[in-house]
């Protein structure tokens, strides 16, 4: 919750007429359905460029973190002030060392 408020007090927030927002606020009372949702349409919007995430958010919906694979919109997961960064359990860097190794290997330099 704290990076949202921060990102709205930097003026990202956006609420448009139909009362549409382009962020989501997870809470305890948040169910992972409504976490999926958010996901799925935040990731189809064409007028946003990157999703943050909490890393303990995005470990609640794992499988559709992981599954996805375009370039636009990002996705970053950020580390939250309760839980723990886990640089193993991030998709985007697991990702990026993959793609390193296999050019390595590529090109000879391993």
């Amino acid at each position: 919750m704290d990076t949202v408020v921060g990102f709205l007090l930097a003026g990202v927030g956006n609420v448009d007429l139909r009362r549409k927002t382009n962020y989501l606020i997870v809470d305890s009372k948040t169910t992972v359905k409504q976490i999926e949702d958010a996901f799925k349409e935040f990731t189809s919007r064409d007028d946003i460029a990157i999703v943050l995430i909490s890393q303990y958010v995005a470990n609640m919906i794992r499988f559709l973190v992981d599954s996805y694979n375009k370039p636009v919109p990002a996705i970053l997961e950020v580390p939250s002030k309760d839980h723990p960064y886990d640089p193993g359990r991030d998709s985007v860097l697991s990702r990026v060392k993959y793609l390193f190794s296999a050019e390595s290997v590529a090109s000879g330099r391993r």
